[in-house]
């Protein structure tokens, strides 16, 4: 898993640097971004309540007035195995990993899927101006299975 999350970091720094997938940088942003600490004070400007069970959100992105919303159901924790198999001492538990299409109002206008079998622990997610990406694991630690998933929002 940690080779897999290193290609991840590659990938995504580099395409930081590719042309045409990401709005010009605004030096002021980063500016503002590197000033926060613990003690910034932040001021509520909107709330939008959420209509529906979220499970365990994992990452948001905005496209519009649309919210993104990639989440873990978790059905059955994972548990410790007696012995360590294939290398893990705890099985795959069970669960969905959802992304969640929000509108501006907080309801669900869509829940795609992500994942299979013990895949279905999403993590982050980010949008490259065509594309919403979001990688999904096994709900254990060191996990080796993981897969990265794009979607075409609409």
């Amino acid at each position: 898993m940690r080779a897999i999350r290193r290609l991840l970091t590659m990938i995504a720094l580099a395409s930081l640097a590719a042309p045409g997938w990401a709005a010009p940088l605004d030096p002021r942003v980063a500016a503002r971004v590197k000033a926060l600490t613990r003690a910034t004070k932040w001021t509520q400007v909107v709330a939008i309540p959420i209509a529906f069970k979220t499970f365990h959100p994992q990452g948001m992105v905005r496209i519009g007035d649309e919210f993104y919303v990639s989440s873990v159901e978790i059905q059955t924790l994972p548990k410790k195995l007696p012995a360590p198999v294939d290398g893990h001492p705890y099985d795959a538990g069970i669960g969905v990993a959802h992304l969640f299409k929000i509108g501006p109002d907080g309801k669900l206008m869509a829940d795609l899927i992500l994942g299979e079998g013990s895949i279905y622990h999403p993590g982050g997610i980010d949008y490259d101006g065509v594309s919403i990406w979001v990688p999904v694991a096994e709900y254990r630690p060191d996990s080796r299975r993981s897969s990265t998933q794009s979607i075409q929002p609409r």
